[in-house]
């Protein structure tokens, strides 16, 4: 019969930080890896918070002010955790202002819209935490306990090109989760808030902009273009026309 103590040993035996370690620092080398686990888990984070706010709804109460205010910010949270993950993974956001349907219920929507974060964060946790792939190849190795000599040695790396090939593979099933959660939210904040979501992205960006005060969220100027001379090409410069001379001091000059 199993007990505890024999499972809490095969735990022990079957984790391997080794693999894992490799793992993070194969992700820490990419810039574009690293955003999309931290997007991928804020997003978890945030709709498990909705879930946690709409909990008695979902039991059948009614929705009250307290849960649909608590639910304003926590959409404007997880806009911008599908905002950022959607520039990383190319993905356009709806612009239009106009009311999109939901289509089923509402406590649906928040169950599948938390179960898409969940499935988001499993294709990021594979990245994550999963051993990326090994060749072995012929290397120098300095060899210190001999005097520092260096002899030919078969060592395993890491495959960039089968790790780039699978990290893409990733990706392109997350797009389409994202793309699922994206359309979702859009629906959302129209039927349980009864707002645009540019009504609680914009909530959102003031709350940023009192926590980044330093940060400027305004849109770029746009850039004027230099104007134009109107000089032709072999055109001699013209001289400069004398400046007319004020009227007070040109009636003060005697005739």
């Amino acid at each position: 019969m199993l007990t505890i103590g024999t499972f809490r040993r095969a735990v022990a035996k079957t984790s391997t930080p080794k693999a894992t370690k490799l793992a993070l620092r194969a992700t820490s080398k990419h810039t574009q890896r690293m955003l999309l686990a931290q997007g991928a888990v804020s997003l978890k984070g945030h709709t498990g918070q909705l879930l946690q706010g709409m909990g008695q709804y979902l039991l059948g109460l009614q929705q009250t002010q307290e849960m649909k205010a608590q639910a304003f910010v926590t959409m404007g949270d997880i806009g911008y955790d599908l905002t950022a993950l959607s520039r990383v993974l190319k993905i356009k956001m709806p612009s239009s202002t106009k009311k999109v349907k939901l289509s089923g219920t509402r406590g649906a929507a928040i169950l599948q819209l938390d179960s898409l974060a969940t499935d988001i964060l499993r294709q990021t946790e594979k990245g994550l935490f999963t051993q990326p792939p090994m060749a072995t190849v012929t290397k120098m190795v300095t060899m210190p306990r001999k005097g520092g000599v260096k002899e030919e040695r078969q060592v395993n790396v890491v495959d960039a090109a089968a790790d780039l090939a699978a990290e893409q593979e990733r990706q392109t099933t997350m797009k389409s989760f994202l793309a699922g959660a994206v359309d979702l939210y859009w629906r959302l904040c129209f039927d349980m808030l009864g707002t645009p979501p540019e009504i609680v992205l914009q909530a959102k960006m003031e709350r940023l902009q009192k926590a980044f005060p330093s940060v400027s969220f305004d849109a770029p100027a746009k850039k004027t273009p230099p104007q134009t001379t109107g000089k032709t090409k072999g055109a001699k410069p013209q001289a400069a026309k004398p400046k007319a001379k004020p009227k007070a001091v040109a009636e003060a000059v005697p005739a």
